[in-house]
């Protein structure tokens, strides 16, 4: 009986050993998370900055206030890192999009909800939203996309049919002309439309003011309405 109990259970010294080791494994990987994460907040500041070609490991390190080969040990290249930031900053983008048109009723609201989005995205989180806007795809010399690279592209076309579905929900429900066109077209064109609000905004601020009498809130709810006014039918 004592044979068989002591094969049955490991002695009272190594199971405590067992209770021991798994919070000092977890206390290891949530050290390690908190190093990661500081370093993706520094090289997210310095490269919205500055850019990414003007950013060093050092400038990194320094930033994080950590070792120049601890910041090496997480992120073997910058590129590496600058992907790693581009990803978080179009995750960020993602969540937000996909949380204005959770109660959206029809397609233009979504597609308005998503627009408006986009712009408080860029007030509420400029770092990252010029991670967004800085190009993550392959170099023109035909280099096919690396498979950081892709995850990017592949969450941007999410966000893209996104955009379109709420085109195509709008032409069906009638709160969108059913001659808009070509969905991803169309998609396209929103983005552009909305792309241009937030940086004829934001660059022409003082001169929008002086010479057109309106303050950017004004400036991006003229704009929207425009938006509305382009794609709902015509009665």
């Amino acid at each position: 009986m004592s044979r068989t109990r002591s094969l049955a259970s490991p002695p009272a010294r190594a199971r405590g050993h067992r209770r021991k080791s798994a919070p000092a494994t977890t206390r290891r990987q949530e050290e390690r998370d908190r190093a990661r994460a500081k370093i993706l907040k520094a090289a997210t500041h310095l490269f919205a900055q500055r850019g990414i070609e003007n950013v060093t490991f050092g400038d990194i390190a320094r930033r994080a206030r950590m070792s120049r080969p601890l910041v090496y040990f997480y992120f073997p290249d910058l590129r590496t890192l600058f992907l790693e930031t581009a990803h978080g900053a179009s995750s960020r983008l993602h969540e937000r999009m996909t949380a204005a048109i959770s109660g959206a009723r029809t397609g233009l609201e979504s597609i308005l909800a998503m627009g408006r989005t986009y712009v408080e995205f860029h007030q509420d989180e400029p770092e990252l939203f010029y991670l967004c806007m800085a190009s993550v795809g392959p170099q023109p010399n035909g280099r096919r996309a690396s498979p950081a690279e892709e995850r990017i592209i592949q969450l941007e076309r999410t966000m893209m049919e996104l955009v379109e579905a709420a085109v195509s929900k709008g032409v069906r429900d009638g709160s969108v002309r059913p001659d808009v066109g070509n969905n991803l077209t169309v998609a396209l064109s929103l983005w552009a439309f909305v792309q241009g609000l937030v940086q004829l905004g934001s660059a022409h601020r003082d001169t929008i003011e002086r010479f057109c009498g309106m303050n950017q809130t004004a400036f991006l709810d003229a704009g929207f309405a425009t938006l509305r006014g382009a794609l709902k039918p015509i009665q």
